[in-house]
């Protein structure tokens, strides 16, 4: 079976501690907005979690995820920690989305940013 493919980035505004995050999942493109943000690193882990809750909550399987952080889909991979002062917050949410990668048969991979089509949507 061939993965459906999936785009998810964030745009984390330092000032407010918010981001915007977009998903495109299916072809369908997906916004929202997050309060209480911390880092970049947070943003993105939060859009990333948002895109498999949506995946898993219409139970379908087997997707490709598209994303411009190299460092998360590096500790994805190896299965180590993300560092930094909010590294408990990057823990719980990296134990989330293994979770959620795992039961939807999903990977995450990643692609340079000018070719991440979810881009567009966080601004």
């Amino acid at each position: 079976m061939k993965d459906i493919v999936c785009y998810c980035d964030a745009s984390f505004n330092e000032s407010e501690k918010t981001c915007k995050a977009g998903m495109i999942i299916a072809g369908k493109k997906h916004r929202t907005v997050f309060k209480n943000v911390f880092t970049s690193t947070h943003a993105e882990l939060l859009a990333l979690r948002e895109t498999l809750l949506i995946i898993n909550k219409d139970e379908i399987n087997h997707f490709t995820i598209k994303i411009d952080d190299r460092g998360i889909v590096r500790r994805l991979d190896d299965g180590k920690s993300l560092k930094g002062e909010n590294r408990e917050i990057y823990r719980l949410l990296m134990k989330d989305i293994r979770r959620l990668l795992k039961e939807t048969e999903s990977r995450v991979i990643w692609i340079k940013r000018n070719k991440n089509k979810a881009d567009k949507l966080t601004r």
